[in-house]
C-alpha cells in the first residue's frame, strides 16, 4: 500500500510539476509580450505628437505666408520629424490616414518651389497663395487624422484623464 501510494503521490507532484513549469513559461512569455504590445503602442503616440507639432508649425509658417504674398521670405517648412518616424507610422496607421499624411508632406517641396519662385519675382501671386492654402488644408487634414487615430490608442488621454 505505501508503494502505491508513494508512487501516486510522485505521479502527482509531477503532473503539478509539468502544469507550473508550463503554466509559469507562458504566463511570463505572456507577460514580455503585453509589455512590448505597449512598448509599441507608447512608441507610436510619440510618433504621432512628433508629426503633429511639425504639420502645425508647418501650417502656421504656410498661412503667414499665404496671408502676407508680398513679404520676401522664405519658410522653415520641415520634413524631419516626420522622416525619423516614417517607418513607424507607415507600418502602423491605417492606410487612409498615412496616406493622407504621405500626400500633405509630398507637397512641402512644391511649396518651398512656390514661395522660392515669390521671393525672386517679388511676390506671390494669386493662384499661388491659392496652391499653398490647399497645401495648408492636406496638413490640417492630416493632422487630424493622425490625432483621430492616437485618441483611438490611447482613449485616456483623450479624456482628459
Amino acid at each position: 500500500m505505501e508503494f502505491w501510494t508513494a508512487l501516486l503521490g510522485a505521479f502527482v507532484g509531477g503532473v503539478f510539476t509539468l502544469i507550473g513549469g508550463f503554466g509559469g513559461a507562458w504566463l511570463l512569455g505572456q507577460s514580455e509580450r503585453n509589455a512590448a504590445a505597449e512598448h509599441e503602442r507608447l512608441d507610436l503616440i510619440g510618433a504621432i505628437t512628433i508629426t503633429e507639432f511639425e504639420l502645425s508649425v508647418n501650417r502656421s509658417w504656410l498661412n503667414g505666408i499665404a496671408e502676407h504674398p508680398e513679404m520676401k521670405i522664405s519658410s522653415p517648412l520641415s520634413n524631419v520629424g516626420y522622416r525619423s518616424v516614417q517607418l513607424l507610422l507607415a507600418r502602423k496607421l491605417p492606410d487612409d490616414v498615412g496616406r493622407e499624411l504621405a500626400t500633405a508632406y509630398g507637397m512641402i517641396p512644391t511649396a518651398d518651389f512656390i514661395i522660392q519662385g515669390g521671393i525672386e519675382s517679388g511676390g506671390l501671386t494669386a493662384d499661388d497663395v491659392k496652391a499653398l492654402k490647399e497645401i495648408s488644408t492636406h496638413m490640417e487634414l492630416a493632422k487630424i487624422l493622425i490625432v483621430g487615430y492616437r485618441a483611438k490608442i490611447q482613449p485616456n488621454q483623450a479624456k482628459g484623464k
